[in-house]
């Protein structure tokens, strides 16, 4: 049935299968055909690392597949996970009845509760495009998206799992001084100037929290894969991340056995039931989470080093991408690397706070001005005012903004590539109600879309009007050549990357070079 490369379940994502086996479509036996072509092959080759024999544990894989099968059709609305996070899950426990706890406990609820809060979407290009490194047309079949953008999205979705993680930590923290300490937190997960801020050295020094926030950061940043892995897998996470690579002789998911003696694999099946719904609930998947993370201590160095210092040097990432798997078997793929965004020659964002800051009697930060004092530049040139139509050129990259592909439609990113004399799509004009138009086709403008962790897009201008989306397209310019949303004044458009067609993301206004745009001289 779905073997066929060319019928519509191959061409579909997971949650669109999913949803058709939840609605009773006609096309539900296909979709589950083809869910099982997509993920049985892994499931059994992680039961084998699980157990150490798969004969004995065959029918775990099986029966984590019916039960997800049952638990999609009889669901009263879309799945909020990823099949392949739910159902790797489920195999552990039906394998060897637990996983190993790690160390940490405060690690593990930071980095669980953090990637339980992203979409499914997000979580989906995390597992299949960072953790098991598959080919970017492989990721995209299953979370829907372009080949060709599967790269910016993960680097993004690698953005937003920090920035997820560190909310909620907030959140979680009942020390009030906690927030004003958390754009010192980011910036020294990959500032390691920042780590030595004698202030915050203090506070992790009396915040438990704060010390496994800043350790997970930094993990996050240096090796995300493997952090991931160990979040999902617990102890098996990397044994797991042995399978990325596929055997040289065959090509076969193969995974090395468990070396330890086999726990009896729990009989019946019941023990799992309400598995799926217990996944379901953010809070269940942050519970699991929490009990299944590993952490070692030559990752975080929390043993030989204060919870402030930097990591060892992490080795640069070697992983291939595992090629597509079609009914078990894998066929040689493209390859690819998906380096942290911390190991980048441009930093994703300069520090977001002063390394620094005053400190009260009280312990926290003496809150700064609301408003950054522009930060004198060198540049030769006129600091992004957008009175007429020009380039917005970055003072880091060289770069200039431009709407990826020149194609204009709601919600299309707003990304930086290479500048070109007389490009219409990288020509913005900011009027008087603040509205950042393109010359390319001025009915668009710049967009926020309402929230500073989701990056930077174009919205039909009409909008503005609008109540509930109107805020989102005003945007303002600071002596320094800052772009502000009205959303969130002390956020500025920021280059993502020194790389073109790389999407621009918000991040907290500071002297970062990444932050400044400018004219051309010519202008």
């Amino acid at each position: 049935m779905s073997k066929n490369p060319h019928s519509a379940a191959h061409r579909t994502t997971d949650a669109h299968l999913c949803e058709i086996i939840r609605t009773g479509d006609p096309a539900a036996p296909e979709a589950e055909a083809e869910l099982r072509r997509r993920h049985l092959p892994r499931l059994e080759a992680f039961a084998r690392t699980v157990a150490g024999d798969l004969l004995p544990v065959r029918p775990a894989p099986d029966e984590a597949m019916d039960l997800f099968l049952r638990e999609c059709a009889g669901a009263s609305a879309t799945l909020e996970r990823p099949p392949r996070l739910v159902l790797l899950t489920m195999v552990a426990p039906l394998s060897t009845g637990a996983h190993g706890a790690g160390p940490d406990p405060a690690f593990r609820t930071f980095v669980s509760s953090g990637f339980a809060a992203l979409s499914p979407r997000t979580q989906a290009l995390l597992w299949h495009a960072v953790v098991e490194a598959e080919p970017d047309d492989c990721v995209a079949r299953i979370t829907g998206d372009h080949p060709d953008a599967v790269a910016d999205l993960t680097q993004r979705a690698l953005v937003a799992c920090r920035a997820a993680c560190l909310r909620a930590h907030l959140d979680l923290q009942t020390t009030a001084h906690c927030p004003a300490y958390a754009r010192l937190l980011d910036a020294a997960a990959h500032r390691a100037d920042v780590r030595t801020n004698p202030d915050l050295i203090r506070h992790v020094d009396e915040c438990p929290g704060c010390a496994a926030a800043l350790r997970g950061l930094t993990a996050l940043g240096d090796d995300p894969r493997t952090v991931l892995a160990r979040c999902v897998l617990g102890t098996f996470g990397p044994a797991y991340l042995a399978a990325v690579a596929p055997s040289a002789a065959d090509g076969a998911d193969t995974l090395p056995l468990h070396v330890t003696s086999r726990t009896r694999r729990p009989g019946p099946t019941e023990r799992i039931g309400g598995v799926i719904a217990f996944l379901r609930r953010p809070a269940g998947w942050a519970a699991l989470g929490a009990t299944t993370v590993l952490v070692t201590a030559a990752a975080l160095v929390v043993a030989a080093r204060p919870a402030w210092s930097p990591p060892a040097p992490a080795a640069a990432p070697t992983a291939q991408p595992r090629p597509c798997a079609d009914a078990g078997t894998v066929a040689p793929g493209p390859t690819r690397t998906v380096a942290p965004p911390s190991t980048s020659a441009t930093p994703r964002m300069s520090p977001t706070a002063s390394p620094s800051p005053e400190v009260s009697s009280s312990g926290a930060p003496t809150p700064g001005p609301s408003t950054s004092v522009p930060v004198p530049t060198n540049d030769p040139v006129q600091p992004f005012r957008a009175s007429a139509y020009v380039p917005a050129v970055n003072s880091g990259t060289g770069l200039c903004l431009d709407v990826r592909g020149g194609a204009f439609a709601n919600g299309a990113d707003v990304v930086t590539t290479s500048c070109r004399d007389g490009a219409s799509s990288q020509q913005w004009r900011l009027d008087e109600k603040g509205l950042l138009h393109n010359a390319a086709n001025p009915h668009y403008c710049m967009d926020a879309r309402g929230t500073t962790g989701d990056g930077v897009g174009i919205w039909s201008c009409s909008a503005f009007g609008s109540r509930a989306t109107g805020e989102n397209l005003v945007f303002s310019t600071d002596a320094a050549g800052r772009i502000r949303p009205r959303i969130a004044p002390g956020f500025a458009v920021t280059s993502g990357s020194s790389e073109p067609g790389t999407p621009v993301v918000f991040g907290p206004s500071g002297p970062a070079a990444e932050q400044r745009w400018h004219e051309p001289a010519r202008q």
